[in-house]
C-alpha cells in the first residue's frame, strides 16, 4: 500500500521535463503569474534521484519510472560531455541554464545511479572528474581557479565519486577527508544532512568500501536516527505535506 500511495502522490510533482520538482503541479499552476511556466525549481536532478531511491526501496521502481528518469537526466546532459549536467533540460527554444557546478545534484545522482544499478551516471561522473580535475561547470569554463585548488588534494565529494564510480577503494587521505566531512554534520543543516544520507545509502550497498569509511557511514546513520531519522530532515526541508516527508520512515 505504501508503494502505491507514494507513487500516486509523487506523480503530482512531475514537471514538464519529467523531473521531480519541489512543488506539486497544482501549486505551480497557481503561481503561474510569477512567470514560471515549465520548471518547478533548480534541484530536479537531486529530487528525481531521491524519487528513484524511494521507489527502489519501496520495491515499486518499474520500467516506466526508470525510463522517465533516464530521459530527464539525459536531457540535462544535453550537449555536455558525459558526466556533466545542466540543472534542467533545455527549454523548447533551446535556452540552457548555465551554472558553476553545485555538487548536491552530482552526489544525489551518483548515489541513485549506483544503488539502482541500471544507470551509468556514477561511472560517467567519475570518468569526467578524473579528466577535468573534478571541474563540472557546464559552460565550458574549466579554468584552474583558487576555488578548485583544494580539489587536487582531495575532498569529501571526490572521495565519494571514486568510491561508487571507480570500483575501488580510496587511500588514507581521501578516507580522512570523508570522515572529517561526515563528522561535521549539524542538526540544523538539512541540506548537508540530506547529502550525507545520500552517500551513506550508496556506501551501505557498495561492496568495495574500507571498514573505516563504512564505519563512519554507519556512525552517521546512528546519529541521524537519534535525531528523528531522515524523515525529520525531509519534513523540515520539503515540508510535512511532501511525499518525501510523509514516506520518509520507509527509506
Amino acid at each position: 500500500m505504501t508503494c502505491v500511495s507514494y507513487s500516486s502522490e509523487i506523480s503530482r510533482f512531475l514537471d514538464a521535463d519529467g523531473g521531480v520538482g519541489q512543488m506539486s503541479e497544482d501549486e505551480w499552476n497557481r503561481n503561474g503569474h510569477l512567470g514560471h511556466t515549465r520548471r518547478t525549481g533548480g534541484n530536479q536532478i537531486l529530487q528525481t534521484s531521491l524519487d528513484l531511491i524511494f521507489k527502489y526501496k519501496l520495491k515499486c521502481l518499474d520500467e516506466q519510472s526508470l525510463y522517465r528518469a533516464q530521459k530527464f537526466f539525459n536531457g540535462c546532459q544535453n550537449v555536455n560531455p558525459k558526466g556533466v549536467f545542466d540543472k534542467n533540460p533545455p527549454l523548447p527554444g533551446g535556452e540552457r541554464r548555465l551554472d558553476v557546478v553545485a555538487h548536491d545534484d552530482y552526489v544525489a545522482l551518483a548515489a541513485a545511479s549506483s544503488i539502482v544499478g541500471a544507470l551509468p551516471y556514477h561511472f560517467d561522473i567519475v570518468d569526467h572528474g578524473k579528466k577535468s580535475g573534478w571541474v563540472f561547470n557546464n559552460f565550458g569554463d574549466v579554468a584552474f581557479t583558487e576555488k578548485h585548488k583544494k580539489l587536487l588534494f582531495g575532498t569529501w565529494f571526490v572521495t565519494f565519486y571514486k568510491l561508487v564510480g571507480d570500483s575501488k577503494d580510496v587511500g588514507w587521505y581521501n578516507t580522512y577527508m570523508f570522515r572529517k566531512y561526515m563528522r561535521e554534520a549539524e542538526s540544523d543543516d538539512d541540506s548537508g544532512m540530506q547529502l550525507r544520507w545520500f552517500m551513506c545509502q550508496a556506501i551501505r550497498r557498495h561492496p568495495i568500501v574500507s571498514p573505516a569509511i563504512r564505519g563512519v557511514a554507519e556512525s552517521f546513520m546512528r546519529s541521524l536516527n537519534l535525531m528523528g531519522g531522515i524523515k525529520k530532515v525531509f519534513e523540515r526541508y520539503y515540508g510535512t505535506w511532501h511525499p518525501f516527508a510523509k514516506h520518509g520512515n520507509f527509506v
